[in-house]
């Protein structure tokens, strides 16, 4: 899985699919996929990614890496691993 260590915090690397029809995220086999019903403009697909993931986590998120793109980066802070790897299995 895609899934580093920082610190007290987690950046996970994950593919989104913006202007879908849903909103979901999805771990599969090494990828995490997520679809997101805003469009990749003026920054709104991004804007919701980082309200789902905060939701899901539970935790504050950032996007480091990948504003204008479709694989992301993206910090939640004051989590771990185990605790990330968790959450994703239930998904």
């Amino acid at each position: 899985m895609n899934v580093k260590q920082k610190r007290n915090s987690v950046i996970l690397c994950i593919r989104v699919k913006p202007s879908s029809g849903k909103e979901k995220i999805e771990k599969k086999g090494e990828e995490i996929l997520m679809w997101v019903k805003a469009k990749p403009e003026n920054n709104k697909a991004n804007q919701k990614v980082v309200k789902i993931l905060e939701k899901v986590f539970g935790k504050k998120v950032r996007i480091l890496k990948g504003l204008k793109s479709r694989k992301k980066l993206v910090l939640i802070e004051n989590i771990g691993e185990e605790e990330i790897g968790k959450i994703l299995e239930k998904l």
